[in-house]
């Protein structure tokens, strides 16, 4: 196959070289003449998935950005010039970490639909040029939607995330290889820190598979010696350390090892980086059980929306034609009967999936008032339930 089912994506890529040759590659220019080239061009209108696919696996690719595909599931360069690339990102699992970029550009929805939000950091401290500590505050959410644009500008100005709904989501993204102002790219935690993503360490990345070894082998000295290296390290391979540690079943253990870091106040940090992660990996587990679109779409804004209000934003453009508060509250009802199996010494137990407590009679009435900002219950029985609500950490978003 030619290149015809991909021409367009080619054409805009000669006519944003054209442009920004004519401007003399300004680069504090390039990510809104990106925007307005890529809005024009309309290239979800044009391109579909299935021609990139088709003419990936038939043609003579250009030199591919990322060869390791490390972003994209795959990422394929379609487009190539002297200063920029053009990718198409394939995403079949949902989400990305808070990320800034060491490039600048934009990038469009080309297919299916993504939670965007986006942040910005007050760093307190620096310790090495790779690890931040301070505050991330959350700027705006949105439903991203096939042809929506957006730009990228490179470094902290522009951080976000995004989770993709559907099963392959498809980017669009124009991009320079690097900006020389921001070489860098850092990932971001709510809980208070950001550090260089990636960065090469080899004594780090082999102690880690040490530490890999440990834990699958469930070594009996295991908290031991993971104990030692957090104790020991720099920053990043203690959290390198206390990340591979999630999958370890005891808190007690996480606890403890948590506590060897050197600064409390980091290890305080990483403490509560835990406990989101633990919040987060039942969402993951609880939509790997869940078939139904509704149910899936609230249980990505549970794990995308950081308060009442962004819950509220992202389910009126998910189902405008509702009230946001009775969507949720009928969602969560409904969440309340679907169960999954559990074992427990020999006996099978079931449990829904998030631990809600059961939904009696005039619950979602309540539930739907409470979401509302009404503070007056019925009766104390309902108040009881709302409270064991606001106390479940996966529901902390729709309380907060």
């Amino acid at each position: 196959m030619d290149e015809l089912s991909v021409s367009p994506i080619i054409e805009l890529g000669r006519d944003i070289e054209a442009a920004w040759l004519a401007c003399e590659h300004d680069l504090g220019r390039f990510p809104g003449l990106c925007v307005d080239r890529m809005i024009a061009a309309r290239i979800h209108e044009v391109v579909r998935p299935d021609d990139v696919i088709r003419w990936a696996l038939s043609s003579d690719l250009p030199a591919q950005l990322n060869a390791r595909a490390k972003f994209g599931q795959p990422p394929i360069t379609v487009y190539r010039g002297r200063r920029f690339v053009i990718d198409v990102l394939f995403w079949v699992d949902g989400t990305t970490a808070i990320h800034d970029h060491a490039f600048s550009g934009a990038f469009s929805v080309l297919s299916g639909r993504s939670i965007e939000t986006t942040f910005a950091f007050t760093a307190s401290k620096e310790f090495d040029g790779r690890f931040r500590l301070g505050q991330l505050g959350i700027t705006g959410t949105a439903l991203r939607k096939a042809g929506d644009v957006s730009p990228i500008t490179a470094g902290p100005r522009f951080i976000h995330s995004l989770f993709h709904l559907d099963r392959p989501s498809v980017s669009l993204v124009v991009r320079t290889f690097s900006d020389p102002v921001s070489s860098v790219q850092h990932r971001y935690h709510p809980s208070g820190f950001a550090h260089q993503d990636p960065f090469e360490d080899e004594m780090r990345d082999r102690q880690l598979e040490v530490v890999e070894l440990l834990l699958q082998t469930e070594h009996p000295d295991l908290e031991l010696q993971i104990g030692d290296l957090i104790a020991r390290a720099d920053l990043h391979t203690a959290f390198a350390a206390v990340r591979a540690c999630l999958r370890v079943r005891d808190p007690r253990v996480q606890e403890r090892l948590v506590k060897k870091v050197r600064d409390p106040a980091i290890g305080s940090v990483f403490r509560d980086w835990l406990s989101q992660e633990q919040r987060l990996g039942m969402l993951r587990r609880a939509r790997a059980d869940v078939v139904d679109a509704e149910l899936r779409f609230l249980l990505a804004v549970l794990m995308n929306a950081h308060r009442r209000a962004d819950a509220v934003l992202l389910v009126s453009a998910f189902a405008p034609a509702e009230s946001p508060a009775r969507w949720i509250a009928r969602a969560l009802r409904r969440l309340s009967t679907v169960a999954f199996r559990l074992q427990v010494r020999n006996i099978a137990l079931e449990q829904n999936v998030l631990g809600l407590p059961a939904f009696e009679e005039g619950f979602e009435e309540v539930l739907t008032k409470a979401l509302e900002g009404e503070s007056e219950t019925a009766n104390e029985k309902a108040a009881g339930f709302l409270r064991r609500l606001g106390e479940l950490p996966v529901l902390a978003p729709l309380f907060r």
